[in-house]
């Protein structure tokens, strides 16, 4: 690790002769460089200012690194750490993360101070904060407002909660990059005080039904690369404002279908162009009466002529899917994605035939889908990682899979006592199993199988559970869950499970 520090080097007094060795504080004598390579694997300034604990030799020693993040501390903490400073210090990254206990006027606060330290990279977080009200309602409208960092190359913004109010004065001259997850307001005259812009990527929120669009008079000579996710309006106007734009990523969310028809259209053209399309997502507007199968085989056609790299179709339907929701049974046309390396289909998209859509994708690596056949044939020579659902009413009876560059295998499935299992993966390392069971022939004894797990540590929950570093501790294992129910027959012939 190559750590950077404004420091000069300093070392501190060799111990006194004669003193105890289990009294001598080894670390804290080592030179500033190595003690702030230390605090640099803490990877948080909360821990690394709690470090003044061991020793006074450790206070404020932290103010050296150059790359500073900050998690589980309010607005008004951080700002006062930024107080700690002697001098402007040379920052490389500035990471904020705030997740709750603040408001907008604090947020603000802080910002005005983090454009003092002029970072080349900064990394913004602002989640709930007190003056949120719910999901839908607002006190008014939260504002955070940026102000100018003239030095900054980078920009990461993610607050989906509030939108990002720039204020009117300074250029943004350095800025190359900038990622925003919420909303900016005026964005186009923004846009236009970043003369040296390359990357821009931009999620905006759905539920407002805002859609994202530029000043039609602003044109954007530098930009280079676009991400676009939302409802995304005047497409063709956007890509004309670009004359640079080399790469595009898009997730079409929350439009109607006769405006995704169009967005993929207009996309079409502009790849023949020579725009590049690596990465295109549709969220399914299923409450739509134009949603029928017919349609959306014409969507993937289209869809297989833009030819991406990563295809991504999400429902539009919020929580649990029932009987009565519309499932649509879709096949890669038989035209294939010739480059084409991860498709992920939304759970009521459902694959009729899973072996021949594979084999019409010849680079497929990542698969997540759901299939309606209770027989499910995947040879490929590219498959990485399968993901695998079964439809609740179909029952499988034959599985059989040759795939030998495959690392995970994810199966969620259902099956009676007898199913013809095949499966050729040399390298997996990786497994998630998970089968239900149906049929009276897993009862024995008083005991009846209801459905069964196999999962490897590498695919179990246990980061989540707050242990990551307990299981470090632990040789590489394999889980198997039973799920067994008490199964008691009486003499009158009733059943008591």
């Amino acid at each position: 690790m190559d750590l950077r520090s404004a420091r000069r080097l300093r070392r501190s007094s060799p111990p006194p002769h004669g003193s105890s060795s289990q009294l001598t504080d080894r670390i804290s004598a080592l030179p500033d460089e190595m003690l702030l390579l230390i605090l640099a694997h803490l990877c948080c300034v909360r821990t690394a200012v709690q470090s003044s604990l061991l020793s006074r030799r450790w206070r404020d020693l932290w103010t050296g690194l150059t790359d500073l993040t900050f998690r589980g501390l309010k607005a008004r903490r951080i700002q006062a750490l930024f107080g700690r400073f002697d001098s402007p210090p040379q920052v490389s990254t500035l990471d904020i993360d705030i997740s709750s206990g603040h408001n907008t006027a604090d947020a603000n606060s802080l910002l005005g101070a983090a454009a003092q330290l002029s970072p080349r990279q900064l990394f913004l977080t602002f989640r709930y904060s007190n003056d949120y009200v719910g999901y839908v309602g607002y006190r008014d409208y939260n504002y955070i407002d940026l102000p100018c960092f003239h030095g900054t190359s980078s920009i990461e913004i993610d607050s989906r909660h509030f939108d990002v109010r720039p204020l009117p004065t300074g250029e943004f001259t350095a800025l190359e990059s900038l990622s925003v997850a919420g909303e900016i307001v005026n964005l186009g005259s923004f846009l236009n005080r970043c003369p040296r812009l390359r990357v821009l990527s931009l999620s905006y929120r759905t539920d407002r039904h805002t859609p994202i669009t530029l000043a039609p008079v602003i044109e954007f000579p530098m930009l280079e690369k676009l991400s676009l996710s939302g409802m995304i309006a005047n497409l063709d106007i956007l890509l004309n404002q670009c004359p640079r734009l080399r790469v595009l990523n898009v997730s079409l969310r929350k439009m109607e279908l006769s405006s995704i028809k169009e967005a993929l259209t207009i996309l079409e053209k502009a790849g023949q162009r020579g725009l590049m399309l690596p990465i295109l997502g549709i969220e399914i507007p299923w409450r739509d009466e134009d949603i029928t199968p017919r349609r959306f085989a014409y969507l993937l056609r289209i869809l297989a002529r833009i030819s991406p790299r990563e295809l991504v179709f999400t429902d539009s339907l919020v929580g649990c899917h029932s009987e009565h929701d519309k499932k649509i049974k879709v096949n890669v046309p038989s035209s294939g994605f010739s480059r084409l390396e991860t498709l992920s289909l939304s759970r009521l998209c459902r694959i009729a035939d899973i072996g021949t859509s594979v084999a019409r994708c010849p680079c497929l690596r990542v698969l997540k889908a759901a299939t309606t056949s209770g027989k499910i044939i995947v040879h490929s020579s590219s498959l990485q990682k399968l993901y695998l659902n079964t439809d609740c009413d179909i029952e499988f009876h034959n599985i059989n899979i040759v795939t030998p560059v495959l690392k995970e295998l994810h199966m969620a499935l259902r099956a009676g006592g007898d199913i013809g299992l095949s499966i050729s993966a040399p390298v997996l390392e990786n497994v998630s199993w998970r089968q239900s069971y149906t049929g009276p022939d897993l009862v024995f004894g008083f005991w009846r199988l209801g459905s069964l797990r196999i999962q490897t540590i590498q695919s179990n929950d246990v980061k989540r559970k707050g242990m990551p570093s307990l299981m470090q501790l632990l040789p590489p294992f394999h889980v198997l869950f039973l799920h067994l129910s008490a199964h008691v027959t009486l003499a009158s012939g009733w059943h008591a499970p």
